[in-house]
């Protein structure tokens, strides 16, 4: 039997509460990635952020996609 914990405005909420958190990672990843390459760092060190920068985008576009989810299956 499937039971839900939350309401689909509560799950809305969250998802939309950890868009929220990515994004100011994704900025925060990113003003640092300048600062690396404004320093001339190793080009190791840039690829380190591009590649939690591919995470974290990635992550954010299957949130996107989960909000709008379970908003047409609350209208259901």
């Amino acid at each position: 039997v499937y039971n839900q914990l939350l309401s689909h405005k509560e799950t809305v909420a969250c998802l939309k509460e950890r868009l929220r958190a990515l994004d100011r990672s994704i900025h925060a990843l990113r003003a640092r990635r300048a600062r690396h390459k404004q320093n001339n760092k190793p080009y190791f060190v840039l690829a380190l952020s591009d590649r939690a920068l591919a995470h974290l985008n990635t992550e954010k576009t299957w949130v996107e996609h989960f909000i709008r989810e379970v908003e047409r299956n609350a209208a259901e």
